[in-house]
C-alpha cells in the first residue's frame, strides 16, 4: 500500500513540475511587467497602486521560490500600509514575511515577524488571522526546538479556531500540538492529540476523495474525446484509472493509521498545500487579466475623449480663423478706401498698421497652437496605444483559460485600438499636406547688419515720431556672423526693438547691444518703460497670457513674444527678460555661433 501511494506521489509530482513550470515562465514575464507598472505609479505617487504592485511582484517572487526578493518587496508594502493606516494590510504583510522565512529556515526573523501580525491582529480583533498567526508560531517553535512555547501558541489557536469553525486549522493544531506533547514525554497528551488529529483527518480526507473523484471524471471525459491517442497514452490512461484506484484504497486505509503512519499523512497533506497554492496562483493570474482588461477600457475611454476634444477644438479654431481673416480683410478694405478718400495723418496711419501687425501675430500664434495640438494629440496617443496592443499580445499569448466573454471583451478593445491608430495616421497626414515645407534653410548671415537695418526702419517709423533715439553698440573683437534662418531672425529682432519703442517714453532712448559669450552670440534689448510685474515675467511667453488693462493708450501685454520664443528656439537659441524694478525691461536672444541642421517644424 505504501509503495502505490509513493507511485502516486511520484506521478502527482511529475505533474506539479510540468504546472509549476509553465507557472514560473507566466511569473516571470508578469514580474517584468508589474516592475515598469510599479515606477509608473511611483512617478505619479500613487500609493495604493504602489502598494497594489509591491503585492503583486512579492507573490510573484515568492511562486518563483525568491524568498530575499519576495521579503524586500513584502516589507516595502508593509510600510506603505503603516503610513496609510491599513492595519489589516500591515499584519497580513507581517505573516507573509514571517512564513517565508520560515521556509528559508530563518526562523527568528519569522518569529519576529508573525509576533508583529499577531499582535496587529489582536488590537483588530480578527480571529481568523488571530488563528492562523498562532498556528505559524506554534510550527515555528516546534521545528526551533521549543515544544513548550509552541504547545503555548497551539492550544491558543485550536480554542480560536473551534470558535470560528476552521477545520484546517484545528486539525494542524491536534497534529503538532501530539508532536510536541511527544517531544516533551506527554506520551498520554500526545496519544489523545493525535486520535484527535486522525478523526478530523479522515473528514478531510474523504472530501479529498470527493475531490479526486470528480477530478477523475473530468479527466475520463476528455480523454474519451480525444481521437488521436496513440496506444501509449491509451496505456497511460489505463494506469491512472488503476492508481486512482489505489489512491482510493490507500486514502480509505489512512483512518486506520497509527503512529507510524504520521509522515504519510504529512505528505498528503502537503499535496494538498500544492493544489492550494495552484488554486492562489489561478486566482492571481484571473486577476492580471482583470485589472489588464479594466485599464484597456479605461485607455480607450480616454482616448475617445482626446480625440473628440481635439476635434472640437480644431473646429473652434478654424472658426475663429476665419472669423479674424474676414475682419482683417474688411479692415484692409476700409484703409484702403480712407487711403483713396482722405490724407489720414501719419500717425493714425502707424497706428492701423501696428493693429493689421498684432492681428496677423494672433493668426500666426493660433494657426501654430492648432498645428502643436495636433502634432501633441498624435504623439500621445501613439504610446498609450502600443502599450494597450503589447498588452493585448500578452494576454493572447500567455494568458490560457479565457471565457467567450472575456475573448469578446478583448477583440473589441483590438478594434477599438486598431480604429484610433487610423485616426492618428489621418491627422498626421492632414498636418503633412498642410505644412509648406519640412526643412529650414539654415544660412550664414551678418547679425549686426541684420540689426542695422532694423533699427533704421524702426527708428524712422515708430521711435522719431516718440523723439526716441535707439541707440546700438557692438562687443570689440565680437563677431556677428551665425548660421540661422534669415526670416526668422529679422521676426524675432523686429518684434522686440518695436515692444521697446512702444513701452519706451517720449524722449527717453532704447538701447541694443551685441557681444559673445563662448560660442553664443548675445543680442540685448533695452527699453525704459515702466518695467514688467513679476506675475507677468513667468507668463510673458505664454501663448495663453492673459491679456492686462492698457497704460497710456497701449496694450498692457506685449506682443508677439510667444512667436519670438518658438521662432528662437527652433533656431537653436534661447530668448528670456529680466526687470529691475520700474528701470525697463531688458529682453536677451542667445544664438548659436554655427548649427548644422535644424529640428522639423
Amino acid at each position: 500500500m505504501k509503495s502505490a501511494f509513493l507511485i502516486i506521489t511520484c506521478m502527482l509530482g511529475i505533474l506539479l513540475a510540468d504546472v509549476q513550470k509553465s507557472f514560473a515562465q507566466q511569473d516571470s514575464e508578469a514580474i517584468e511587467v508589474y516592475l515598469k507598472r510599479l515606477e509608473e505609479y511611483r512617478r505619479a505617487g500613487d500609493q495604493d497602486d504602489v502598494n497594489t504592485s509591491l503585492l503583486q511582484i512579492a507573490f510573484l517572487y515568492w511562486n518563483k521560490g525568491i524568498s530575499d526578493k519576495a521579503i524586500e518587496f513584502f516589507s516595502e508594502s508593509v510600510e506603505i500600509n503603516k503610513s496609510i493606516g491599513n492595519d489589516y494590510g500591515a499584519a497580513q504583510g507581517y505573516h507573509y514575511i514571517g512564513v517565508i522565512s520560515a521556509e528559508s529556515g530563518q526562523s527568528d526573523l519569522a518569529i519576529s515577524n508573525l509576533k508583529n501580525s499577531l499582535s496587529i491582529r489582536r488590537k483588530l480583533k480578527d480571529k481568523s488571522g488571530i488563528s492562523s498567526t498562532l498556528l505559524q508560531l506554534g510550527i515555528i517553535n516546534f521545528d526551533s526546538g521549543n515544544p513548550k512555547k509552541a504547545i503555548q501558541h497551539l492550544e491558543e489557536c485550536l480554542s480560536i479556531a473551534k470558535e470560528i469553525s476552521s477545520t484546517m486549522e484545528v486539525t494542524d493544531s491536534y497534529l503538532y500540538l501530539a508532536k510536541s506533547h511527544e517531544a516533551l514525554g506527554n506520551k498520554e497528551e500526545a496519544l489523545r492529540y493525535h486520535k484527535f488529529y486522525t478523526d478530523g483527518f479522515k473528514y478531510e480526507g474523504q472530501r479529498y476523495i470527493n475531490d479526486l473523484t470528480e477530478q477523475f471524471n473530468v479527466d475520463k471525459s476528455r480523454l474519451q474525446k480525444q481521437k488521436q491517442l496513440t496506444e501509449l497514452e491509451l496505456e497511460q490512461h489505463k494506469t491512472e484509472l488503476e492508481i486512482i484506484k489505489l489512491r482510493e484504497r490507500e486514502i480509505a486505509a489512512l483512518a486506520k493509521a497509527r503512529k507510524n503512519e504520521i509522515e504519510l499523512l504529512e505528505k498528503t497533506k502537503e499535496l494538498q498545500n500544492a493544489k492550494l497554492q495552484e488554486q492562489e496562483a489561478k486566482l492571481r493570474a484571473d486577476k492580471i487579466l482583470i485589472t489588464s482588461i479594466i485599464i484597456g477600457l479605461v485607455l480607450t475611454a480616454v482616448m475617445v475623449v482626446l480625440i473628440t476634444w481635439a476635434y472640437v477644438q480644431k473646429n473652434k479654431a478654424n472658426r475663429l480663423l476665419q472669423s479674424q481673416k474676414r475682419e482683417i480683410e474688411k479692415s484692409s478694405i476700409q484703409l484702403r478706401i480712407q487711403n483713396e478718400k482722405i490724407a489720414a495723418s501719419e500717425e493714425n496711419i502707424r497706428n492701423q498698421n501696428v493693429e493689421l501687425e498684432e492681428k496677423n501675430t494672433k493668426l500666426l500664434e493660433l494657426h501654430d497652437e492648432i498645428s502643436q495640438l495636433n502634432n501633441i494629440l498624435a504623439k500621445d496617443l501613439k504610446e498609450p496605444l502600443e502599450h494597450l496592443e503589447d498588452l493585448l499580445e500578452i494576454i493572447d499569448e500567455h494568458v490560457s483559460g479565457l471565457t467567450p466573454a472575456q475573448i469578446d471583451f478583448m477583440n473589441v478593445v483590438a478594434e477599438s485600438t486598431m480604429h484610433f491608430r487610423t485616426l492618428i495616421a489621418d491627422i498626421e497626414e492632414i498636418e503633412k499636406i498642410k505644412s509648406d515645407k519640412h526643412k529650414i534653410r539654415m544660412e550664414m548671415i551678418d547679425v549686426a547688419k541684420t540689426l542695422d537695418g532694423i533699427i533704421a526702419d524702426t527708428q524712422a517709423e515708430f521711435a522719431r515720431p516718440k523723439s526716441i533715439e535707439i541707440q546700438f553698440s557692438k562687443e570689440a573683437n565680437c563677431t556677428t556672423q551665425a548660421k540661422v534662418e534669415p526670416n526668422y531672425i529679422k521676426q524675432v529682432f523686429k518684434t522686440l526693438i518695436l515692444n521697446a519703442v512702444k513701452y519706451t517714453p517720449e524722449g527717453k532712448e532704447v538701447k541694443v547691444a551685441l557681444s559673445q559669450e563662448g560660442q553664443k552670440l548675445l543680442a540685448k534689448i533695452k527699453d525704459q518703460g515702466p518695467g514688467i510685474g513679476k506675475e507677468q515675467m513667468e507668463t510673458i511667453f505664454s501663448k495663453y497670457r492673459l491679456k492686462g488693462g492698457s497704460k497710456n493708450g497701449e496694450p498692457a501685454s506685449r506682443s508677439g513674444l510667444s512667436v519670438v520664443k518658438e521662432y528662437t528656439e527652433l533656431l537653436g537659441g534661447r530668448v528670456w527678460c529680466e526687470c529691475n524694478g520700474g528701470e525697463g525691461t531688458s529682453f536677451y536672444v542667445e544664438l548659436p555661433i554655427e548649427i548644422n541642421e535644424l529640428v522639423t517644424t
